[in-house]
């Protein structure tokens, strides 16, 4: 080979390196850019999702009133876990759900060795408006699918009104 030939061939090659380089370099930036792309569609969407989700005609339902079905479900499990330690959920004469707080005074020591708490922070026995939740044992005989009533006031914060947060229903099967 002839060293104009060496030099010519040399040189196609570099220019074929040359051009393979741009060519990846190209379908780099493009895949970036599709990259890109798609993180901000998706980005976009999830705001449009949070937004459309976000509207409601009552907005307590989502979110304060969420909040509240979550304690009351919380605060059930609660008396639960007192229930099975002292043998009986709170009484009135025990502070109702403060005993769930603090530890009453029993008669039987063995109640007082078995108190387990505190089963709850104060600002659970507090629904999401503030004000405090309401708890009355089932009264034996009633025909209730639970062994205690456990209720927030709901918004308007006036008990026994439509948008009262329950742990039981009047009969429609689903508590409220």
């Amino acid at each position: 080979m002839t060293s104009e030939t060496g030099q010519t061939v040399q040189a196609s090659q570099d220019e074929a390196v040359r051009q393979s380089d741009g060519e990846a370099r190209g379908r780099t930036s493009n895949l970036g850019f599709a990259v890109i792309a798609v993180i901000c569609l998706g980005l976009l969407g999830a705001a449009m999702l949070i937004m459309a989700m976000g509207r409601t005609s009552e907005p307590w339902r989502t979110d304060r009133g969420m909040g509240t079905r979550t304690q009351v479900a919380t605060l059930g499990h609660q008396l639960e876990m007192y229930n099975l330690n002292i043998g009986h959920y709170p009484t009135e004469a025990e502070g109702g759900l403060k005993a769930l707080l603090v530890k009453p005074n029993y008669a039987d020591p063995l109640m007082n060795s078995n108190w387990a708490g505190p089963y709850v922070n104060a600002d659970q026995l507090k629904d999401s408006w503030g004000t405090d939740m309401h708890y009355e044992l089932s009264a034996a005989g009633e025909n209730s699918t639970v062994p205690f009533k456990l209720w927030s006031s709901g918004p308007d914060r006036v008990d026994g009104t439509e948008d009262d947060i329950r742990n039981w229903s009047d009969g429609s099967g689903e508590p409220e």
